[in-house]
């Protein structure tokens, strides 16, 4: 499973190793998210399994840029590949409620996808 998720977030077994988080509610260590546990009880989940990337930006990991050249870098693409950042973006849970997130939002439209979308 960490695999799959790693495949589909284009990362090596490595680095998926690395970067996957894992949450199980029969096991006593500390998540790694704050009240990961309260939430899952509170929605009868008993796992969870989520990308725990750090940043990156041109290619360089732990990179963190401003919002401002985020949305110059994808107000400049065209194509195919704004396409792909688009829908990367819009596929991302709305629960996923960031400050990047809101300026994308707003300045570009680019709304999270829903079941109703």
């Amino acid at each position: 499973m960490l695999l799959a998720l790693g495949k589909g977030e284009d990362m090596g077994e490595k680095k998926a190793r690395e970067h996957i988080g894992v949450w199980q509610g029969d096991r006593k260590e500390q998540p790694e998210i704050l009240d990961l546990p309260a939430w899952a009880q509170a929605r009868s989940i008993d796992a969870a399994i989520w990308t725990a990337l750090p940043p990156q930006f041109d290619g360089e990991e732990g990179k963190i840029v401003d919002a401002q050249t985020i949305m110059e870098r994808l107000k400049g693409m065209q194509g195919t590949l704004r396409y792909g950042a688009e829908r990367y973006i819009r596929c991302a849970p709305p629960q996923i409620d960031t400050p990047y997130r809101r300026d994308l939002e707003a300045s570009l439209g680019w709304m999270a996808l829903t079941t109703e979308n």
